[in-house]
């Protein structure tokens, strides 16, 4: 996996501090930088597993 810019990096973070949502934050990025980020999936906990407890 590439390694982003500082320069992008930091436009995320301000985004996020922002209140603004994954979407936008991508939609955002796309157009401000013309790239296309990878979007990750959600990791889903078991909150019944024996280590979440």
């Amino acid at each position: 996996m590439a390694a982003l810019k500082s320069e992008v990096r930091a436009y995320i973070v301000q985004m996020v501090a922002c209140s603004d949502s994954p979407s936008q934050v991508i939609e955002s990025i796309q157009k401000e930088f013309g790239m296309q980020p990878v979007r990750r999936n959600r990791v889903q906990s078991d909150v019944s597993h024996s280590q979440c407890r």
